[in-house]
């Protein structure tokens, strides 16, 4: 019960009480001084910091008598999130009652909070509790009604704690009373990325101006059972938030459960907000009116009403795609099929990837190469593309050709069989290094043991596939409309099969392949995850690794031969299974495994070392044709390595975002210890080595080392700025990061040349990627422009603004299948044996337009301290980023280019933008 306070014009002057500096070390709050204006340039706090400072200003209110015990409590906060003082100096209280001062003005509210006058009664120095009726009015006058009828007040199901009685007058000296509750959650748990799935906000019956309405507001997007599907709230972000590899976007989980216990201020208080919020809930479900709730959604029930499943302490959701949409108020044309499960439900439904028009692309075409040609090779391409475009002459033909492909009912869509063969079935080099790519997870400091780690890993992932194979997993959307989730089929039980002209993608049934394949030491093992129909816990497979650890022993890398030239690794899979017998057993015991864990001896430290090991390894110990490997050191480190060719980086990526969160954010139970007598220890799947076999290993061995050898890699960890600064700058982050590549590029070699970003077509059925090209006039005017000392920087923070929006708008077009990589290859494609070729085809900019100096693609996770993979040209840049809160990750690799000098030009151009922009922002405002 909140004290009377004075009338205005009864405020006395602030009343501080005097402190024994001897007996107590207590910064005092700062005199006032003539200290010069806040400068935000120079504020040193990030945004994790402030929000973790304003979380305890909410607990801890340091204003009146006792806020320097409250500041005390606050620094001990911080403290406790990992903002160590000795580290982050500033985070000390001088330095937060420094913060305070350039936020609020802490005279006034010292005033403001000290000016109580109490009446002589000490019965009525605080007034009663009461709830303001324009929010409870009709709440009140039911449980009225419901208490005269003794009848219960609250469904049975929902177990809450007893509340206190209401209007219980506390005395002088009554110490009972509940402490004040956060009105934020206030948990250690790892902070998550500020997506959230976007919720119906409950209506009320009144508003009013009363202050308290403010605390007793539910919002529902906390109480919501959680998805398996989110949406990025960043909406200013319209560049990279609807492109990228669908969308290789900051990885999110779903929304915490909220705590329902009635702690807080006054019990009865809570328990009127919950059953205010139920009855909400409650009408919301019956009213005709759905789309005001998910049509999947269920009534809420506390935390603790809810069954553990599976080992799980909570139901989690995560999904790193961007958009998210009522189900029940989808555009028209989509459907639900709920015979498919709710992961395929949407699959019939969506669109079919279209075909833009021959103008449409010409004109595109045309724009994407003029800034790379001379006049001359630009008026030769241009005449090109006329005659192209002619009546009667081969273009419109071939046009034709593929519109009657995209309607054939047979195909899904028309490139998907193409793209699939061409781009990576078909594709004769290795996969490692110029397929496959990687992560690599953020350090868990509670399983440096590797049993305990690969343990708990495997763990998240049987619970991730299980929903992958009941289909329960919920469908991810992009620009809030659901995307193809046909590729998730090819993530588990699902391999790669070497063959000539091509290879070819093998599935195998879920329900007969329990077991998951464990290498140690080039040593196969095979672990039953389940035994009779029970899952092994944590303990039980922390068992199995312990057991491969102890039996391992080392023997002739036969999964090496996985690293060769496609024709080379054919002919020697078929020596292997004419080798022996048993060897095609052992075949289809390590090609039908759920997925691959890697126990490595390897103890990688740096970023550096942690890259090279998960991309390619030493080229032993694993099995480069499986989709999932997951790669686990001595020191407890661990990252993930995937092969791309039936999926792109956006699953995977959801996969590993859950897996860690799982584990970071304690919501899976590593508690029981039991581990059952009837386990059967790991099985070694052996192969038979003929001298033929083994020669054929000795070469894959050599030529690994020579090819790896000749590739550069470099991690560029950049950490003067991230996504935080750069929206403040109100510029969509991937676009920014695109412009810092290409100053870079332009810093290093004095030109731009072709840029390739992956932009995801997932929202079309089997959709996979397009292509953006990231070089414009725009952006080229742009890098000249900052290589020019004598520019005005307003003109070049305009033709900045120009470049991001030029590729905005690229991005989003490609994203919408209008493209012109994919176009020009379908049309191409078309062209029989015997036919010309269009002059299109044959003119050097055709190829030199796709020849991609620089392969580039975004993704983010709070839970990885790296991603990459390989250039794709010898005379190029691969460079994989991830844009982070505070900071930008760079993976930069080429083949004797010069990684080490482009990281340094992406760490020099990025601090250039930084400054170039910086200018244009508005210093805050102080905060009364």
């Amino acid at each position: 019960m909140p004290p009377r306070k004075k009338t205005k014009g009864a405020a006395q002057a602030p009343s501080t009480p005097t402190v024994d500096e001897d007996a107590m070390d207590i910064d005092p709050a700062p005199e006032e001084s003539n200290k010069p204006a806040y400068d935000i340039l120079k504020d040193p706090w990030t945004d994790e910091q402030e929000t973790s400072l304003f979380k305890g200003i909410i607990k801890w209110k340091p204003a009146g008598m006792h806020k320097h015990f409250r500041v005390i409590a606050i620094s001990e906060y911080l403290r406790n999130h990992g903002y160590n003082p000795e580290v982050h100096e500033h985070t000390r209280i001088p330095g937060i009652w420094e913060k305070l001062g350039t936020l609020y003005n802490l005279p006034i509210i010292d005033e403001r909070e000290n000016s109580f006058d109490y009446e002589d009664d000490v019965e009525q120095k605080f007034l009663e509790f009461k709830l303001p009726e324009a929010d409870f009015e009709d709440l009140m006058w039911n449980r009225g009604k419901t208490r005269a009828s003794e009848a219960r007040s609250s469904p049975p199901q929902l177990n809450r704690s007893p509340s206190p009685q209401a209007g219980r007058k506390r005395k002088k000296g009554d110490t009972a009373s509940k402490p004040r509750a956060s009105t934020v959650d206030d948990t250690d748990e790892t902070k998550t990325s500020p997506a959230r799935s976007p919720q119906p906000r409950i209506s009320r019956s009144g508003r009013g101006g009363n202050r308290s309405s403010g605390r007793t507001k539910v919002e529902p997007s906390s109480r919501q059972p959680s998805k398996d599907t989110t949406v990025d709230e960043d909406e200013e972000d319209d560049g990279d938030e609807e492109e990228e590899e669908a969308e290789e976007e900051d990885g999110t989980p779903s929304p915490r459960a909220s705590r329902s216990s009635g702690r807080g201020r006054g019990g009865a208080a809570n328990k009127m907000r919950f059953e205010k919020f139920c009855l909400c809930i409650t009408h919301l479900h019956h009213a005709p009116h759905r789309g005001l709730l998910q049509s999947h959604a269920r009534p809420y029930a506390p935390d603790h009403c809810k069954p553990e499943i599976s080992g799980l302490k909570s139901t989690v959701g995560m999904a790193p795609i961007n958009k998210r949409s009522n189900s029940s108020a989808l555009p028209a044309g989509y459907k639900e099929d709920l015979s498919k499960g709710p992961m395929l439900r949407f699959e019939d439904s969506l669109p079919k990837l279209p075909v833009p028009t021959l103008e449409e692309t010409a004109a595109r075409y045309l724009k994407s190469v003029h800034p790379l040609l001379t006049s001359s090779e630009f008026e030769n391409t241009k005449q090109a593309v006329t005659d192209f475009l002619k009546p009667g002459s081969f273009g419109p033909k071939l046009q034709e050709r593929l519109l009657a492909r995209q309607a054939d009912p047979k195909n899904k869509n028309w490139i998907y069989e193409w793209w699939n063969d061409a781009a990576y079935l078909a594709y004769r080099d290795p996969v490692v290094p110029y397929v496959s790519y990687f992560y690599s997870h953020r350090d868990d400091r509670k399983r440096r043991d590797p049993s305990k780690r690969a343990a708990a890993l495997s763990s998240a992932i049987l619970e991730f596939k299980k929903q992958v194979d009941a289909g329960t997993l919920e469908p991810e959307y992009m620009k809030k409309l659901p995307i193809s989730m046909e590729s998730y089929q090819w993530m588990f039980n699902a391999c790669r099969v070497p063959a000539k002209p091509a290879d070819h993608p093998v599935k195998y049934p879920a329900a007969e392949n329990k077991h998951i394949i464990v290498i140690r030491k080039n040593q196969f093992f095979k672990v039953v995850y389940e035994i009779d129909g029970k899952q092994l816990n944590t303990s039980e497979l922390e068992q199995q690794f312990k057991q491969v650890y102890q039996k391992a022993e080392r023997v002739q890398p036969v999964g090496a031969l996985t690293s060769e030239n496609r024709d080379i690794w054919t002919d020697a899979r078929e020596i292997l299974l004419k080798a022996h017998p048993s060897n095609a057993k052992t075949l289809k015991e390590i090609e039908s495994s759920s997925f691959v864990v890697c126990l490595d001896d390897a103890s990688p430290v740096t970023l550096e070392e942690r890259a090279h090991q998960y991309w390619h390894g030493d080229g032993e110990n694993r099995w480069y044709d499986k989709p999932l490997q997951f790669i686990v050191n001595e020191n407890g480190t661990s990252g993930f390595m995937g092969e791309h060719s039936m999926m792109d980086g956006t699953p995977t990526h959801r996969l590993n975002d859950y897996i860690n969160n799982l584990i970071f954010g304690n919501k899976i139970d590593f508690s029981d210890p039991s581990i059952r007598s009837n386990l059967p220890e790991p099985t070694v799947v052996k192969f038979h080595i003929t001298k033929e076999v083994q020669q054929e290993i000795n070469r894959a061995t050599k030529d690994f080392v020579e090819l790896i050898g000749a590739h550069e890699l470099r991690v560029q960890a950049y950490q003067g700025y991230g996504k935080g600064l750069i929206k403040k700058f109100k510029c969509s982050p991937d676009a920014y990061v695109q412009m810092i590549i290409q100053l870079a590029y332009h810093k290093m070699f004095g030109k731009n040349r072709p840029t390739y970003e992956s932009a995801a077509t997932r929202r079309f059925q089997q959709g996979r990627t397009e292509t953006c090209r990231s070089v414009s006039d725009e952006s080229v005017a742009f890098c000249n422009a900052m290589a020019d000392p004598d520019a005005d920087p307003k003109t070049i923070v305009d033709l900045f603004r120009k470049a991001t929006n030029a590729h905005i708008a690229y991005i989003g077009a490609a994203s919408d299948g209008k493209g012109v990589d994919r176009h020009l290859f379908g049309l191409k494609k078309l062209i029989q044996p015997g036919e010309e070729v269009p002059a299109l085809f044959k003119d050097p900019t055709y190829a030199y337009s796709c020849h991609w100096f620089l392969s580039t693609s975004q993704l983010s996770s709070e839970y990885f301290n790296g991603y990459g993979w390989s250039q794709v040209v010898d005379d190029g840049f691969g460079i994989a980023y991830m844009i982070n809160e505070n900071s930008i990750n760079f993976n930069v690799v080429s083949k004797g280019m010069g990684s080490e000098r482009m990281s340094f030009f992406l760490n020099e151009a990025a601090g250039d933008i930084r400054d170039l922009l910086m200018p244009t922002l508005e210093a805050p405002k102080a905060k009364l």
